[in-house]
């Protein structure tokens, strides 16, 4: 398993694919569809996820990522994931 650590943020490389896609404002049916993994998966992730940065509403996980200076990464981790899903279809249904 990847680690993903800057000073402020302590990600698993999973975490990052979904904090990415959250960021850009996707559901977690969609978050599952495109990294291959159920929406319980993907929920069970975002509560970490929040819990790791003492975030309780997607806003303040936005807003701890934009202040953190690491969105710009996170946003390019999002262009790396769509560009992949673009070469297999996604199932949505």
């Amino acid at each position: 398993m990847h680690i993903v650590e800057t000073d402020l943020i302590c990600l698993t490389e999973r975490e990052l694919d979904i904090v990415s896609c959250v960021i850009h404002g996707r559901s977690a049916k969609f978050i599952a569809s495109i990294l291959n993994i159920s929406a319980n998966t993907v929920n069970y992730h975002m509560k970490n996820i929040m819990r790791k940065l003492n975030c309780h509403t997607k806003d303040q996980l936005i807003d701890f990522l934009e202040l953190s200076g690491q969105y710009a990464f996170i946003d390019k981790k999002y262009l790396q994931l769509t560009f992949h899903c673009n070469r297999r279809p996604i199932l949505l249904g």
